[in-house]
């Protein structure tokens, strides 16, 4: 019997534009956007996994990932625009499972993984408009080895 875990954390504090820099955005080409936080580079990044593997093959794991706020364009606009392009992408986090079989008999792994298990609504990119995460989504297979 083996429980494990992992933890993981990104700290990016200083992921911002140097220099002399002006936006992108249309029509604001003359705004210096110099100091402001780089689009989509979020402060926080963390992720940890807990889960059980039994000896006789069977594998289960849960794991949850934060991505924190993120800013959709180089004018670090907050309120979200009526076209959806610019404006805060908020932090969200993300629960995952994962069920692995092995099946030594025929050299196999049957699996069930469930992506966004709470169908938690999120947004993650804001370049053509609100583009939101996936919804809960739920795969299954087989892997063979030879």
């Amino acid at each position: 019997r083996n429980f494990f875990s992992s933890l993981s954390w990104t700290w990016m504090p200083t992921a911002k534009f140097r220099g002399r820099r002006f936006s992108v955005v249309p029509g604001y080409g003359d705004r210096s956007v110099s100091g402001n936080r780089l689009p989509y580079a979020p402060e926080h990044l963390a992720g940890i996994v807990i889960g059980y593997a039994h000896p006789r093959g069977l594998t289960v794991q849960a794991e949850a990932v934060h991505i924190g706020d993120q800013f959709g364009d180089d004018l670090n606009t907050v309120v979200g625009t009526p076209d959806g392009q610019r404006g805060l992408v908020p932090g969200n986090t993300i629960w995952n499972v994962t069920i692995n079989r092995e099946v030594e008999s025929i050299r196999s792994t049957v699996f069930v993984a469930v992506k966004n298990l709470f169908d938690r609504l999120t947004i993650v990119d804001r370049t053509r408009g609100i583009l939101p995460g996936i919804p809960r989504m739920v795969q299954a297979g087989i892997s063979w080895r030879f």
